[in-house]
């Protein structure tokens, strides 16, 4: 198993969350991986129109909004952890798999959210801010500072993914901090994508997806130093970046 799918199977999460459950716990509708889960097949009168909605029609939450509806029911959908359900998912991933995996997820979190009216979703599926972001109104020339925020935003996954040609990837204490705050800027990346419309304010959502890589990086720099791993170097403003005017 390579650093990648090390970290998206176990610190990170992102790709299965089986390291933080307890066995035979009841979970919400995030849970419902259907890489390993089973359900009766009465759960629905018909498939074809009350199943995985036709409307995701790149990677990401068609079994999380499925389970989403089922859970809204009158007689909702429980989904139960069984630690002794194996299953052989063979799917071996690389840096710019997952960067690309990331990117399609944010774009169908878009599809969730227009689906449902749900205030508290955006809060669920970790784009709420994003959302408040395209949301503000635009300001003069926005275009061209969001394009030249969109190649930094693509920077950030050009390192990922050099790091990972070079098997680099693990030989620094910060490659998983790393990872963590790339795959959520890719996410957040595909959310806006989704999100392009002529009115949405792209440039303040990238400054946000920016600021919050910045931050995340800078934490985890702090963290290192003050466990002492770091000794005397003090690399705290590696990772700054310029505030946004707007502020």
């Amino acid at each position: 198993m390579n650093f990648v799918m090390a970290h998206v199977q176990g610190r990170g999460g992102q790709q299965f969350g089986y390291a933080d459950l307890a066995p035979y716990d009841f979970l919400d509708w995030h849970f419902f991986y259907t890489a390993n889960v089973s359900v009766k097949r009465n759960i629905v009168d018909d498939w074809l129109a009350e199943g995985f909605s036709s409307a995701f029609t790149r990677y990401g939450y068609e079994d999380g909004e499925f389970a989403y509806r089922m859970m809204k029911r009158p007689e909702p959908l429980r989904i139960l952890y069984a630690p002794g359900a194996v299953v052989s998912h063979h799917h071996p991933l690389a840096a710019d798999d997952f960067l690309a995996r990331q990117l399609s997820a944010g774009m169908m979190a878009r599809v969730f959210v227009d689906l449902h009216e749900d205030d508290q979703l955006p809060h669920l599926l970790g784009v709420a801010r994003v959302l408040q972001a395209l949301e503000k109104p635009p300001e003069l020339a926005e275009g061209i500072l969001a394009s030249d925020l969109l190649a930094m935003i693509e920077g950030v996954k050009s390192w990922v993914r050099v790091a990972d040609r070079m098997q680099r990837l693990g030989s620094q204490w910060w490659h998983d901090d790393l990872l963590r705050a790339a795959f959520a800027l890719c996410y957040q990346q595909g959310f806006v994508f989704a999100s392009s419309t002529p009115n949405a304010n792209v440039a303040a959502a990238c400054w946000l997806i920016l600021d919050d890589f910045s931050r995340a990086m800078q934490r985890a720099v702090q963290t290192e130093i003050v466990g002492g791993s770091m000794g005397r170097w003090d690399l705290s403003g590696m990772f700054q970046l310029a505030a946004s005017p707007r502020r």
